[in-house]
């Protein structure tokens, strides 16, 4: 799957031949080199962006911004990373993508992507859109902090995956078998690399699943003991799993310990320390490395500048997936929280592009206005916001119910005297902390308060993680089981069923994401 690709410098060079055999490259004058600047605060970065950062920080005081000038032009950077230059540089997964986000060439790779149009590629690289307290980890700079980045952080953020693991391997150097958590092997590449071990883990959860796969088993015939866990090597053509694991026999990881450390020593020296050390710049290869280094900094006014042209830019792509870092952000953040270290000093590198458009859009360039004959202007029709409702299922004995429907509300008009409401694991929920979630049971008691007259389970359509609530883990929840790296099941399946016609489908996707956006909300 192209999510799970190493696109580098010379395979793009490579791939640029074959599909110059096929595409025309149009005629493109492009600048002849960038001025780039680094600057830190939130006063730094263009007006468009200080609100939402702002109330960033009202959350999260340790939180701290460092603005990306890159000296891009925005409609230049649309055309690098579109099909105006490259057909499938940058693609969506099917699932995800509304007919006017696939590419004129309607290309295909991996039978799940598309190539990407120009409105796509304006949604996903304008960070604008995902100034938010879950998506905004793509902007994550991805250091490792040993305060912060202990043991039991990694553990937790490991906890139910395959990596929530032990495994035992024979260590050459010291000639007996050695036995680890995969836990404890993350953290020793995180020390190794410089990289933090929470984007380590995402990064292998990424490319091999909640599961794993055929890349990490071991078992793969005629590559029995060979592992890649970030799918290195893994190009598109012919069997990418294969690639991968010829890639890592070649480089010798015949044991999990050398393929995840060796395997993020090799992520963090192309990319890290290539100046791309943020999930977005593994995506978008908009910064320079040069200004990171020592003679780039201004000691006086803590200002980075350098100068790169175009073609040092845009090919050096860890991923073709336009919405990787995206999917990636709501993983990052719930490790953070999980270990209760949101909080913490944490540092965000967002880029900024010349000549964005005023309005946070999808769209490259205005579409202009239509001269028309002026008309009487109609009467405007008021519109009522929809309110959140219910169905009591007797027969399945279910209560489908969209966001926000007050319990209340039910027991009135069903005329339900005595209740409790029970969580996942069976436990009665105190009268101030009640809230339907999917897979929690609203339970109709007898007189004597005890007994159980009828359990009706509860789905709230769009909840997938049975929180209770509609945000970006439903929509990661989504995504996941549209690329059949983490399957919903039962009652979950219902809850992804938001449109309610029986399927689980991008319908449902575009819905969660409208409800989010306040744009049309799941009733």
């Amino acid at each position: 799957m192209l999510s799970k690709r190493v696109i580098t410098k010379p395979f793009v060079l490579a791939l640029i031949a074959i599909m110059l055999l096929t595409f025309i490259i149009p005629n493109i004058s492009y600048a002849t080199a960038y001025n780039q600047e680094i600057k830190s605060g939130i006063d730094s970065f263009p007006k468009s962006y200080q609100e939402k950062l702002r109330a960033l920080t009202k959350i999260h005081k340790n939180w701290t911004f460092t603005a990306a000038y890159t000296g891009i032009d925005w409609n230049e950077l649309l055309k690098y990373e579109s099909g105006d230059t490259l057909h499938g540089r940058s693609v969506i997964h099917k699932s995800m993508a509304d007919m006017d986000d696939i590419c004129s060439c309607g290309g295909v790779y991996d039978y799940s992507y598309y190539c990407a149009s120009k409105k796509a590629v304006a949604y996903y690289i304008d960070p604008r859109n995902f100034l938010t307290e879950t998506a905004v980890f793509q902007f994550e700079e991805q250091s490792y902090n040993e305060k912060v980045h202990t043991l039991e952080s990694v553990k937790k953020s490991v906890k139910g995956s395959f990596l929530d693991n032990t495994v035992t391997f024979y260590d050459k150097t010291k000639k007996k078998n050695i036995k680890m958590s995969y836990a404890e092997i993350i953290l020793e590449a995180a020390k190794q690399s410089k990289m933090s071990p929470f984007h380590i883990k995402s990064k292998i959860i990424q490319e091999v699943g909640w599961d794993g796969s055929d890349s990490v088993s071991g078992t793969c015939k005629g590559y029995e003991g060979i592992y890649n866990f970030f799918n290195y090597g893994a190009y598109d053509t012919g069997d990418p799993i294969i690639n991968g694991l010829e890639y890592a026999k070649k480089s010798g990881w015949t044991n999990q310990y050398i393929a995840i450390v060796e395997g993020a020593k090799l992520i963090a020296d192309d990319y890290v320390n290539m100046g791309q050390n943020t999930s977005y710049f593994f995506k978008f290869d908009v910064i320079t490395k040069r200004i990171w280094l020592d003679e780039a900094l201004d000691k006086k006014t803590g200002i980075r500048t350098a100068t790169t042209k175009p073609e040092w830019l845009f090919s050096h792509q860890y991923m073709t997936n336009l919405g990787d870092p995206a999917s990636q952000s709501p993983s990052v953040f719930n490790m953070y929280a999980s270990n209760g270290l949101l909080d913490t000093s944490l540092n965000f590198i967002i880029p900024v592009y010349d000549n964005m458009p005023d309005d946070v859009s999808t769209q490259a360039t205005p579409v202009p206005t239509p001269k028309v004959t002026p008309s009487p202007t109609p009467t405007p029709v008021p519109t009522a916001t929809p309110k959140p409702s219910y169905k009591l299922d007797a027969k399945a004995k279910t209560i489908t119910s969209s966001p926000d429907m007050a319990i209340s509300t039910i027991i009135k008009e069903q005329k339900i005297t005595n209740y409790n409401i029970t969580n996942t694991k069976g436990n009665v929920l105190e009268k101030k902390k009640e809230i339907l979630a999917t897979g929690y049971k609203l339970n109709v008691l007898d007189t004597d308060k005890k007994t159980i007259k009828t359990a009706y389970t509860v789905i709230v359509k769009g909840d997938i993680s049975g929180d209770g609530k509609v945000n970006s883990a439903d929509l990661l929840k989504m995504r996941q089981h549209l690329l059949g790296t983490k399957k919903a099941t039962g009652v979950f399946t219902n809850a992804a069923d938001v449109s309610g016609d029986g399927k689980v489908n991008s319908a449902d996707l575009l819905r969660i994401r409208q409800h989010l956006l306040g744009t049309k909300k799941i009733v």
